[in-house]
């Protein structure tokens, strides 16, 4: 190939986006297994390409077809010599060539993608040989092609699932890690799940080799085919019961993406109650609420324990609520106004993480949105959470909110006393000042004069009679 033409797909691939580079290697494999190779490696290295490879698979299911010559793209007749009357031959010299660039640049994310399609090019002769030309490279500079090991295996479990595991497994960790094993076992579990089941599960001395590798087998498989219940009782058949946990989440991790939380949820509802139930179900709901926190909070109810309840409800809400862009506080859909829908069945750390989080972005909108709660135990905890985010805005704009909670509320939740620390720092003054209006020897100025003198080393009244210093 010329010089000139090697520039041009140099430029062409430099331009190509990660998303037209996963739709490219999954066409371009038709020429091969098309099972499962580059699905579950690209499954497993680059986030969008768990979804095209659904797409994909969804699509080969609807309307299968024979590999049409639009299926080869220049970018793959870069790399392979195809001669006039034999099958395609790759050019070895090229691959060592593309292996030099990377480790020259190990940042080069497209060169590597280049080389690990490469690897799917290779024949059944040719892939000891790169894999040869891999273990050359010194150790120190291994790491840069971890995937590409994960590739090449990848592509011999292609042509022979045992064999590739085999050498996977004989490769030192030191050099690879476990990418070639994984890219051989997950390559021969979503061919022939049962058979490369039974090898894992008598590796019983392994216990790190089995949990990698089967919970990143059983969720590449749950996104490609959107078996979730049929891996699921796979997961309940293992008797071993730390690896069958580890097992459970992986699976739940993937299968939330692609099914309707309705279906997981009646799942989980249905097994026996044989002592593990109530964590699993408690477990689903947090996995649903991580990828899809809005429609989650229905499925709380699921949760009979209200301890367990409440600490899923915050690990779902927090993060959601914290980070939701300060104008859906104001505009539909308005959250507060859907808290205020369930007072009386969202646990109340759901209330306080609101408030908390709403102060953080906006203490005079928190406020705002705290007077359309209803009186009662959730805008309690709304106005402690405000209590606990008031470093993040103005202490004195929030002092209407302390009128609105009964002093024994106030001082018993411990809201109050980071308030006025806070408020003290902020505004010594002005703090001073409210404090000298509170009643004497209340719990509110015991409380609010006890974080003054720790903040200001006086009392209010001193601040307030003594000059400035």
């Amino acid at each position: 190939m010329s010089e000139e033409k090697h520039g041009a797909m140099g430029r062409e691939r430099g331009d190509r986006s990660d998303v037209t580079f996963c739709t490219l290697v999954l066409q371009t494999m038709a020429s091969a297994k098309r099972t499962t190779a580059a699905i579950v490696l690209l499954s497993a290295a680059m986030p969008i390409s768990v979804y095209l490879a659904v797409l994909h698979r969804r699509a080969e299911t609807a309307a299968p077809a024979a590999p049409s010559s639009s299926n080869t793209t220049a970018a793959t007749t870069a790399y392979v010599e195809v001669a006039p009357a034999g099958p395609a031959r790759l050019d070895l010299g090229l691959v060592q060539q593309a292996i030099k660039r990377l480790l020259s640049s190990p940042e080069d994310y497209q060169t590597q993608l280049e080389l690990r399609r490469l690897m799917f090019a290779l024949g059944a002769e040719e892939i000891s040989a790169v894999q040869k030309l891999l273990m050359e490279v010194p150790d120190a500079r291994k790491p840069a092609l971890q995937e590409v090991s994960r590739a090449l295996f990848a592509r011999w479990a292609e042509l022979d699932p045992i064999a590739a595991t085999h050498a996977a497994s004989a490769v030192l960790r030191s050099a690879f890690g476990f990418y070639p094993l994984r890219g051989a076992f997950l390559t021969w579990a979503a061919a022939d799940l049962d058979t490369a089941w039974a090898w894992l599960e008598n590796r019983a001395s392994d216990r790190t080799v089995r949990e990698i590798l089967g919970g990143e087998a059983l969720a590449a498989i749950t996104a490609m085919q959107g078996n979730g219940a049929a891996m699921m009782a796979r997961v309940e058949a293992v008797t071993d019961h730390a690896w069958r946990d580890k097992l459970r989440l992986s699976v739940l991790h993937s299968w939330v993406r692609f099914d309707a939380p309705a279906t997981i949820i009646d799942w989980t509802l249905k097994l026996p109650d044989d002592g593990e139930r109530a964590e699993r179900i408690a477990k689903t709901v947090e996995q649903l609420g991580a990828y899809d926190p809005n429609n989650s909070f229905g499925y709380l109810k699921h949760i009979e324990n209200p301890d367990r309840r409440a600490e899923v409800a915050h690990t779902i809400f927090w993060p959601y609520v914290l980070h939701r862009p300060d104008s859906l506080w104001k505009n539909p859909p308005d959250l507060v106004q859907e808290l205020a829908k369930h007072t009386e069945d969202w646990p109340g750390v759901i209330f306080r993480d609101a408030g908390d989080a709403l102060t953080r972005h906006n203490s005079a909108r928190a406020l705002e949105k705290a007077r359309t709660l209803p009186e009662g135990k959730a805008r309690d905890e709304f106005i402690q959470g405000m209590l606990m985010g008031v470093s993040y805005g103005d202490a004195a704009a929030m002092l209407p909110a302390l009128d609105m909670v009964s002093e024994e509320q106030l001082v018993q939740h411990g809201g109050l006393e980071n308030f006025d620390d806070v408020f003290a720092k902020q505004n010594s003054r002005t703090a001073a000042e409210w404090i000298a209006t509170l009643l004497d020897a209340s719990p509110t100025r015991t409380a609010a004069e006890s974080c003054f003198q720790r903040a200001t080393g006086r009392t209010a009244s001193e601040f307030l009679t003594s000059p400035s210093k």
